[in-house]
């Protein structure tokens, strides 16, 4: 979940330079600018919870943005990313979601980049909540004989890798770090949650190329 989803202090990072920011087409960014609102999804996004044994998995060709944009120095939000085409996969049955295939977005989103120490030209993204600790909110099945059958709040921040973020391009992936970054989301009663996998490609509004350096 890239997009789809998390957003964003690195004290769980590598520290990166103060001095890091935005590039826009060679130039460092001093207002904010627009991305893109559809991000090309190259590898689906887990979210796991080993704790109860339970695994939804996004599938959609992409991560849908509302109003997503970076603000000049480090920083970026988004209104709303979304997943698309959800289900849970484990356990197969007794804990659906509310619909097939479905929709998961986040609610307001804040985005903090990072250098990542040593890395050549990997950057970090941390993705935290707006407003409450709300990451997002997913819906599961009324039926469900699982501990999820209805609204469960997912909270707390998520990191997530920029592998070039350093290099002037076009498109910049974000990818899904597991449990290796220690992220802080939870849903339920404390359980704690990871994205596995996962790859979007993100890109400005604009077309121009775009790094974090």
């Amino acid at each position: 979940m890239m997009a789809l989803f998390a957003v964003l202090a690195f004290s769980a990072m590598a520290a990166g330079s103060a001095s890091a920011s935005w590039f826009v087409g060679g130039t460092e960014l001093k207002t904010s600018a627009k991305l893109s609102t559809t991000a090309v999804v190259d590898e689906p996004t887990t979210l796991s919870v080993p704790a109860l044994g339970l695994s939804v998995l996004c599938k959609g060709g992409v991560l849908d943005g509302v109003s997503p944009e970076i603000i000049a120095g480090e920083t970026g939000k988004a209104a709303s990313l979304k997943f698309l085409s959800c289900n849970t996969t484990v356990p197969a049955t007794g804990c659906a979601l509310e619909e097939s295939n479905q929709a998961i977005p986040t609610l307001g989103i804040n985005a903090k980049a990072s250098l990542k120490s040593g890395s050549g030209v990997e950057d970090r993204v941390l993705f935290s909540p707006q407003t409450k600790g709300t990451f997002a909110e997913i819906k599961f099945s009324e039926a469900n004989t699982c501990a999820f059958n209805s609204v469960e709040p997912v909270k707390g921040e998520v990191i997530v890798g920029a592998p070039t973020g350093q290099t002037e391009s076009v498109g910049q992936a974000i990818v899904g770090l597991g449990s290796v970054e220690n992220n802080s989301l939870e849903i339920g009663k404390g359980n704690k949650a990871f994205l596995n996998g996962g790859k979007a490609l993100l890109t400005l509004a604009s077309g121009s190329k775009w790094s974090f350096k």
